[in-house]
């Protein structure tokens, strides 16, 4: 049976179409929702298949299409999101920045940041964009589509129990200040790279393949030098697109 959006998962939907991008304390701040709350509202619509992805993709078949459907249309006349072929009879496309290969009719679209590395005397056989205008020992890796993880308890949480990630995928901690940092695997599913980067965007240090861990006792991985943010990809990610200390993020 299609689940049936109440207030909160409208508001909750309302906040992420006005900026894809935001955290779930943005999100608490701008509704009034508890940030617990709008954690586990959200992982409930991604664990019925509303939610796909980062991007994320709403998918309609999961919903209530004959009145939820239509608040969703609402919104997007209340915000004055650019809107295309959208009618509530044959559920077409909602998009919001840039449209996504292989989506289909009845989904929607978030734009999600990105992030791109900076790397210095690599092979050419790297899975790369076009080498830096300025320079000749330089080239820039594809976009890595990234969530941002910025308070407490999403910082703590990280990837925990997560299944998959995408290939190009990746999280993103952004801290206040600049410090050691450690991580752990606690809860988690998948072999991930833990990249450290410092205040001016250069990788200081870099953990591959820290191991998943689902016991009581878990090793931690320090940092070798203060960092203000550390992004987590997928295992084995690094050696792929050899990704080395003193490269840079580029935002």
């Amino acid at each position: 049976m299609p689940l049936h959006l109440d207030a909160t998962d409208i508001a909750i939907i309302k906040s992420l179409l006005k900026d894809g991008r935001k955290s779930f304390r943005e999100i608490s701040r701008e509704t009034g929702i508890t940030i617990p709350t709008v954690k586990a509202r959200f992982e409930r619509l991604v664990n019925i298949g509303f939610i796909k992805g980062v991007l994320p993709i709403f998918d309609f078949n999961k919903v209530d299409q004959t009145q939820d459907i239509v608040q969703i249309k609402n919104i997007n006349d209340d915000n004055s999101i650019e809107k295309e072929n959208f009618d509530k009879n044959d559920h077409k496309n909602l998009v919001i920045g840039n449209i996504a290969v292989g989506i289909e009719p009845h989904q929607i679209v978030l734009k999600k940041p990105y992030i791109r590395i900076l790397l210095d005397n690599i092979d050419n056989d790297v899975n790369t964009i076009d080498n830096d205008k300025n320079t000749t020992d330089k080239t820039i890796t594809n976009p890595i589509y990234i969530e941002i993880a910025n308070d407490p308890y999403e910082i703590q949480r990280g990837l925990m129990f997560r299944k998959n990630l995408e290939w190009n995928n990746g999280m993103l901690f952004v801290f206040d200040d600049e410090q050691y940092r450690s991580f752990w695997m606690k809860n988690t599913h998948i072999a991930l790279d833990i990249i450290f980067i410092d205040k001016n965007f250069k990788i200081v240090d870099i953990k591959e393949n820290a191991k998943p861990c689902l016991s009581y006792k878990c090793p931690s991985y320090l940092s070798k030098a203060p960092a203000k943010y550390v992004l987590e990809v997928n295992g084995d990610f690094v050696n792929k697109n050899k990704i080395h200390i003193g490269d840079k993020i580029i935002i």
